[in-house]
């Protein structure tokens, strides 16, 4: 196995580990745990977007948009990441910016019921 495979192979065992964490309700050690898996393979939307719901869970909006930032720069069809990004920015009641970015993720999945709320 290469270091490339050996790294993205346990940088999936920790987002496993991650959501688990997040499961039992430890959104911090569940946000650490998807931290390490993208400092081990940070081309994985997936993983921000994971983090993403621990920032929710954890009241940080504003790295909760960093992270969806992120995971759309890697993937702009990864929905996910313009729905994280919307609802931190909702949080922050930057109403007209969240709908801009609900606007242009329907506009690549026009039927997401996610945005679509």
């Amino acid at each position: 196995m290469t270091d490339a495979a050996s790294g993205g192979s346990h940088a999936l065992t920790l987002k496993v580990e991650g959501n688990k964490l997040f499961q039992r309700g430890n959104y911090a050690k569940a946000s650490e745990k998807y931290k390490e898996a993208i400092a081990l393979d940070p081309t994985v939307p997936a993983f921000y977007s994971n983090l993403c719901i621990c920032h929710s869970k954890l009241s940080k909006f504003e790295e909760m948009e960093v992270s969806a930032r992120k995971c759309i720069a890697l993937d702009n069809n990864f929905i996910k990441g313009h729905y994280w990004l919307a609802m931190s920015l909702k949080c922050r009641k930057m109403y007209r910016d969240a709908v801009n970015v609900c606007d242009n993720a329907l506009e690549i999945d026009p039927s997401n019921s996610g945005i679509l709320q």
